[in-house]
């Protein structure tokens, strides 16, 4: 009524989870890595997660970079 709405980052820290997983994923033009994506995220959502995507573009540097993108948002797995 009063128009509260709860700060997901703040029960995150509070619960030690963010109900966040992130996935690295080759590419975005790939249909089989799209459909497994699309899998991931279906699944996410009936369990209440949210999935954040981070293509790496196929090379070590771009997973490198995955993960150190997706580590600093405090996601529970990727």
């Amino acid at each position: 009524r009063l128009g509260f709405t709860p700060n997901s980052l703040a029960q995150g820290l509070a619960r030690r989870r963010s109900k966040t997983i992130g996935l690295a994923i080759p590419t975005l033009t790939n249909p089989f890595f799209a459909e497994v994506t699309q899998a991931i995220i279906d699944a996410g959502e009936r369990h209440g997660n949210a999935v954040v995507l981070v293509p790496t573009w196929e090379t070590e540097a771009g997973e490198a970079a995955a993960v150190q993108t997706l580590l600093p948002r405090n996601v529970d797995g990727v």
